[in-house]
């Protein structure tokens, strides 16, 4: 967390001052759940407006609604910079650790996927560029099911079902929007760091700011061919495709990297 000294006028018309003292985050670790959904309100829409911004600035630096009253379209422009740090969107922190909808609890990956299945990325993954090239909310439904699914007594997700992902989506239509809009970010945000994490796996992520390589709005990003990685880990045996399924997700991934490595 830093720190800031804030300097406005109470009344616009008398030059006489405050003076208020607040710490904002600097950094991802530092942001609260409600911090974070208000971000990615902010971050999702390609053109906020002043609501959007000032509701960012109101949560991530504790004022008093009554406060912004007295700020001009200016100063609140020129608070916007504290989160330029915001633009590095790579980090492995989950903010949403579980939904409760419909008198149902919906339990969250842990940071950075530590306990995610390689077979449920590859149902998460695909329904993520699914959704980035339909905007289908069936497609969302799903990618937030691949993440967030029921838990038991003890606490434990239950397991995923690919052929049943719309069993519970009655009840995640209900979750409200700008959750499942964090919920997405939040997701943006791991995929990167895995990214950068396993560059030989995902060798043109770092594109993705190049004019050169960067796809053009209406172009579709095409779908990663996950299910084919899989059965050439597992050379086309069956029982070894669903093994490989199973394990963890990093476990895949680092072993990938080593293959590619080797191969080249």
């Amino acid at each position: 967390m830093s720190d800031i000294l804030i300097k406005y006028r109470p009344i616009g018309f008398i030059p006489v001052y405050r003076t208020i003292s607040r710490s904002f985050p600097d950094k991802w670790h530092d942001l609260a759940q409600d911090q974070f959904i208000h971000l990615s309100v902010y971050f999702e829409n390609p053109l906020p407006d002043l609501k959007d911004k000032i509701m960012l600035l109101k949560k991530c630096l504790d004022l008093n609604k009554y406060v912004f009253y007295h700020f001009d379209h200016y100063q609140v422009h020129n608070l916007l910079p504290l989160f330029d740090w915001m633009q590095n969107i790579a980090f492995n922190k989950v903010f949403i650790e579980q939904i409760k909808v419909s008198g149902l609890t919906f339990g969250g990956p842990k940071d950075g996927y530590e306990n995610l299945t390689f077979d449920e990325f590859i149902v998460a993954d695909t329904y993520f560029i699914r959704f980035l090239n339909s905007k289908d909310l069936k497609d969302l439904y799903r990618l937030v099911y691949a993440l967030y699914r029921p838990v038991d007594h003890f606490g434990t997700r239950t397991p995923l079902n690919e052929f049943n992902l719309d069993q519970f989506s009655g009840a995640i239509s209900q979750i409200n929007p700008h959750l499942i809009l964090a919920i997405v970010f939040n997701y943006r945000i791991i995929r990167r760091w895995i990214e950068q994490s396993y560059p030989l796996v995902f060798p043109k992520a770092f594109a993705d700011d190049d004019p050169e390589t960067k796809p053009k709005a209406d172009s579709q990003i095409p779908t990663p061919k996950w299910s084919r990685v899989r059965r050439q880990l597992a050379n086309d045996v069956l029982a070894d495709i669903t093994r490989i399924g199973k394990l963890p997700l990093h476990t895949v991934l680092s072993d990938l990297s080593e293959r590619i490595k080797k191969s080249a």
